[in-house]
């Protein structure tokens, strides 16, 4: 009742603040991981794989899929209509520091194809549509996904493995279905999850 769990979701971005009643500001490397409480809901859909293919899929394009959910990440329909407008933003290519402010270069699209511009953060922050940011966000995960080397490489299973049993889950729990693992076995594979996102392998 005091609002932990509200304050968690504000700060990994599964909620957004009230528009007028406050802001959340986080710096552009800071590496967030959140397991839910009752964590099965990150598990549904996998029950009939093995946590070794849970894992595998979950970082299939270097990305944790799971981020990809989240309200603050994640382009509406609409809003990805808006990207092919002209003058709109259609994409965020790149990142660099200038002095102490980042900035972006953006794609957008216009009458003679298409065009990249440089534009710090804080006027992104307050002189462009919403969208815009989450595609920053985004970009700035690509970034840390690269640097942490699971976009440029695919997560072995022999790797899994060795991992897995830090996690108590040994080589008869990683090769048989999720759906078979007790609770507390099942709250590990999120624990490990979260922790393989925000570390080089």
């Amino acid at each position: 009742g005091a609002g932990k769990t509200t304050l968690l979701k504000l700060l990994i971005g599964d909620l957004e603040p009230t528009e007028g009643v406050g802001e959340v500001w986080k710096h552009h490397n800071l590496r967030l991981a959140y397991i839910a409480q009752h964590s099965l809901h990150h598990l549904e859909e996998y029950l009939q794989q093995t946590p070794i293919a849970y894992i595998q899929e979950r970082f299939r394009q270097g990305l944790d899929v799971e981020l990809s959910k989240l309200k603050t990440l994640a382009l509406t329909d609409d809003e990805k209509a808006i990207r092919d407008q002209t003058g709109a933003v259609k994409d965020v290519v790149g990142r660099q520091k200038r002095g102490k402010q980042v900035w972006y270069e953006v794609v957008k699209p216009g009458r003679k194809g298409e065009a990249t511009q440089w534009y710090p953060l804080e006027e992104i922050e307050t002189q462009f549509k919403p969208y815009v940011l989450k595609m920053v966000k985004n970009y700035d995960l690509k970034v840390q996904a690269l640097e942490s080397g699971l976009a440029v490489r695919p997560i072995t299973s022999a790797e899994i493995l060795e991992h897995l049993d830090d996690f108590g889950l040994g080589s008869d729990l990683a090769h048989g279905k999720i759906k078979q693992l007790s609770g507390g076995q099942r709250q590990r594979l999120p624990l490990f999850a979260g922790v393989l996102g925000k570390t080089p392998p």
